[in-house]
């Protein structure tokens, strides 16, 4: 505990002490009179401070360990017989609400995480100012509680290997209410074939209301594109810290997994670093490739997944994904590879600007359409504030340049929702 004058306290004292030393000088007793009514309210402040400390906190509610998605809140609660003011907090935490219970009062401390790993409160400090603001009083409360803060690429790997039939080999349940939010984009139409019902992703100019009203679902007008309707896979694993780690991985994971959900054939996946092209039988084929990817990336040490799977596991993980993945590998002409048209590209951008914009170059010559999938927030990952500034502005300036290409730029965001969701730029 430690008590010390505020700014009014230290002021109230000045004049205390001068009404003192005039009433030595001068020997009057009205200036003593209002010395001896200030110094009793000096010390009756002081006293009832102290007094009302010992009633500031009552008790510290929450689990001592908790497990949590990135894009969750969790927090804690303290109960207080007072008002106080937390400081120091990191910036992680904050006062979510404070709720009068009676005669205590309920504080709900809400936790926001940038990416995932282990964090920790071993205790917070409470400012807690006198009745006639002349003193302040800090406490330090201990509360004990630690996060163990799981990044959502763990959740789409959960998900993807469910789907392969492994989703047993996890500890941790995945939330049914987790669905990707756009799986691909369609091509611009050309020539009617038809109607069906709505898939996440289809625009809604293209609502066939006739359909919908028979049918009592929503469905859209089927076009034939004037290239290949189906999605090419482009993917970049090379990230720059934890959080654009996750943003890649989880972003790849969830297209490929929308893709099986909705059972959409892929054309391939093409891997830029190498130039490689790859196709598949089934949609399960191309899952399985990508999970292997991710499993074998350094993706998977920079955020800990394994921490989360039972060792014995991976072996069997990568045997079923090995029978599964049924891929043709294939090489050419990149030209070639981007003349599918609807290409979808998951990158962190900042770490080959360059090169994303000469793939956005080629696709643009050859006709395609380019939709970037890229970190909502790369600056999380930074240093300090001076490199983060410098990280936005990159980042703003290289998606307006690839939006004045023609790209379309999606940006992944993590919500509350439990989803993934991506959502274009501005």
């Amino acid at each position: 505990m430690k008590v010390s004058p505020t700014e009014r306290g230290v002021a109230f004292l000045a004049m205390l002490s001068f009404f003192w030393a005039s009433t030595i000088l001068l020997q009057d007793q009205l200036l003593a009179l209002f010395a001896a009514v200030a110094s009793v309210v000096y010390v009756f402040d002081l006293s009832r401070l102290l007094l009302d400390a010992r009633r500031l906190v009552l008790e510290v509610r929450g689990e001592p360990v908790q497990e949590v998605w990135v894009w969750e809140r969790p927090g804690f609660e303290v109960l207080a017989g007072l008002f106080f003011e937390p400081v120091g907090l990191p910036a992680w935490l904050a006062v979510g609400d404070v709720e009068a219970r009676g005669r205590v009062l309920a504080y709900r401390f809400e936790a926001a995480f940038k990416y995932s790993g282990v964090y920790s409160v071993e205790k917070i400090t409470a400012r807690v100012y006198s009745r006639l603001g002349l003193f302040e009083l800090l406490e330090e409360v201990p509360v004990g509680v630690t996060f163990r803060v799981k990044p959502a690429t763990l959740l789409w790997l959960q998900r993807a290997l469910a789907l392969l039939g492994v989703g047993g080999s996890f500890k941790a349940a995945v939330p049914q209410e987790a669905l990707s939010q756009v799986v691909y984009l369609r091509s611009t139409p050309e020539e009617y074939v038809g109607s069906r019902e709505y898939q996440p992703g289809d625009d809604l100019k293209f609502i066939d209301w006739k359909s919908t009203a028979r049918r009592q679902l929503l469905f859209v007008k089927e076009f034939r594109g004037g290239f290949g309707f189906q999605p090419l896979l482009v993917f970049d694993l090379r990230c720059t810290g934890p959080y654009t780690c996750d943003a890649v991985a989880s972003a790849v994971l969830s297209l490929a997994v929308g893709l099986v959900s909705h059972g959409v054939q892929a054309s391939g996946v093409y891997e830029t670093d190498t130039g490689r092209f790859f196709s598949f039988n089934t949609t399960q084929g191309l899952l399985a490739y990508v999970v292997g990817r991710v499993l074998e990336s350094r993706i998977v040490e920079e955020l800990d997944i394994y921490e989360f799977i039972e060792p014995q596991t991976i072996d069997e993980i990568r045997g079923v994904l090995k029978k599964v993945a049924g891929l043709n590998p294939g090489f050419g002409a990149q030209e070639g590879t981007l003349a599918h048209g609807n290409v979808v590209y998951v990158t962190s951008l900042l770490h080959a600007t360059g090169e994303v914009l000469d793939f956005a170059s080629r696709v643009a010559r050859s006709g395609g359409i380019l939709s970037l999938v890229v970190p909502a927030e790369p600056w999380l990952d930074a240093r300090d504030d001076v490199e983060a500034e410098r990280v936005k502005s990159s980042f703003h300036k290289a998606t307006r340049k690839l939006s004045s290409l023609g790209v379309n730029v999606f940006l992944c965001r993590k919500e509350i929702q439990k989803t993934l969701v991506i959502e274009p730029s501005i």
